[in-house]
């Protein structure tokens, strides 16, 4: 399976490979208010994809949520056809141990049984702006 990540800024695709993490950074950016006319220094939190900047974000609760919808597109996803007709409340049971004992996304189908990955080998990601 192959993950990609189009940056904040849309001018690169990066493949990951080993990490995704996220940096606060010290020096700080100088956000301008004009209405106000004064400038202040704020402290980001970057995420980096195998050691490039991906996107910046001014908390690290945004930065933290990004992440967990990154780690949420790297779950797998599965098809499972059933070889018996069964009442949509028995499906929704089978569909909710399913995903905890896996920890994936299942969709549940009728007959026939068949299990089968649905992730294609590539996973897109487009950095949120803000």
């Amino acid at each position: 399976m192959e993950l990609l990540i189009r940056s904040q800024n849309k001018m690169s695709l990066i493949k990951y490979n080993k990490s995704i993490c996220i940096s606060k950074n010290r020096p700080g950016v100088i956000i301008i208010d004009i209405d106000q006319k004064k400038s202040d220094k704020k402290d980001v939190y970057s995420i980096f994809v195998d050691g490039e900047i991906a996107g910046t974000y001014f908390s690290e609760a945004r930065a933290l949520e990004v992440l967990d919808e990154i780690n949420s597109k790297i779950k797998c996803q599965y098809l499972v056809k059933c070889n018996a007709l069964l009442k949509q409340s028995d499906m929704q049971r089978i569909k909710r141990h399913l995903t905890k004992e896996y920890l994936g996304d299942f969709i549940l189908e009728a007959p026939p049984i068949e299990i089968k990955p649905l992730n294609s080998n590539i996973i897109y990601y487009e950095m949120p702006e803000k």
